[in-house]
């Protein structure tokens, strides 16, 4: 895992673990009779926080496998090219020597 991965999982639990508490606070403003707007509204953007990274580490992951496939593609391509050689080399040396032609006698 990655530094900026574990960075992104932490920003996701502290969202979310705030967003916990918030829905606690919220509790206890709703049995108190206390205004809950200026709460809900921290649940609701702490929750946008944990989803952008959620978001953010999909975005992460995508691009981890992208450079992924690319690498093994090209590794792929040269593994291709250097089983050809060999059997075009083993080929090769297995082709019986041309025949001297008219032409090469002289």
């Amino acid at each position: 895992m990655t530094d900026r991965e574990k960075r992104i999982r932490l920003k996701i639990r502290t969202a979310n673990a705030e967003a916990k508490a918030g829905v606690r606070r919220l509790r206890d403003a709703l049995l108190a009779g206390e205004e809950t707007a200026a709460i809900r509204a921290e649940i609701e953007a702490l929750n946008l926080r944990a989803e952008q990274g959620e978001v953010e580490l999909q975005t992460l992951a995508a691009a981890t496998g992208r450079a992924c496939d690319e690498r093994r593609w090209t590794l792929a391509g040269a593994i291709a090219a250097a089983a050809t050689q060999n059997i075009e080399s083993t080929v090769a040396t297995l082709r019986p020597a041309a025949k001297a032609t008219l032409g090469d006698q002289r």
